[in-house]
């Protein structure tokens, strides 16, 4: 499918872009097929080849997404990366793949100027977070308030100042248009409110007290 976009590109251009969203998207989920759908899947989402290959997978697609300059496809990958974190559930690996993407999109904003980029890495990162915060429910798992490892809180922090500097370091700062307002908005409602959270979850057996 994605030589065949390749292909179509210089005569069917339109066609040619679905084709290769397509191409991209069936790939992600042809590796995740490794992991689930089946009974005894070859690959555990945790283990060292597991995270080593869903990460090299989705560095291909932001790679190749940035190459053509797509702010649609740039998404889509962001999305397959922040769904990834959620997929290897390991407490570390989350943390740091979701503050690996956050510093991306930073990047990414910087270097292209897309602020709907910015708000979609903005939201993400934050709800990717609450969702492990609350046992990756999405998964099937049950519903659980996940505290550890307490240093958890900081990283909420991190994103903050990550997306604080992609605002903050653009080209105009005498203008602001509505994306750079909303995604300042969501930076900090996002920030607040899930370190409230945490804060409480840290401190849930005081409150039964």
């Amino acid at each position: 499918m994605l030589l065949l976009a390749r292909y179509w590109r210089s005569s069917y251009l339109l066609i040619s872009q679905y084709l290769f969203g397509a191409g991209l998207a069936l790939l992600y989920f042809a590796t995740l097929r490794l992991f689930f759908f089946s009974d005894k899947p070859p690959l555990e989402p945790d283990s060292a080849a597991g995270v080593l290959l869903l990460s090299l997978v989705v560095g291909i697609i932001v790679a190749v997404s940035l190459r053509r300059q797509s702010i649609y496809l740039t998404g889509l990958a962001l999305f397959y990366g922040f769904s990834t974190a959620l997929v290897i559930g390991n407490a570390w690996a989350v943390l740091l793949v979701v503050t690996l993407l956050t510093a991306c999109t930073m990047v990414i904003r910087l270097r292209t100027g897309w602020n709907a980029l910015l708000l979609l890495g903005t939201t993400l990162a934050y709800f990717t977070h609450l969702l492990w915060s609350l046992g990756n429910p999405l998964l099937g798992h049950e519903i659980q308030m996940v505290a550890a490892p307490g240093v958890n809180i900081w990283f909420v922090l991190l994103y903050a100042v990550l997306l604080a500097a992609a605002i903050l370091r653009r080209e105009s700062r005498q203008t602001e248009d509505v994306g750079i307002i909303v995604a300042s908005g969501m930076n900090v409602a996002g920030c607040y409110g899930l370190f409230l959270l945490l804060t409480l979850i840290s401190f849930q057996n005081y409150f039964r007290m």
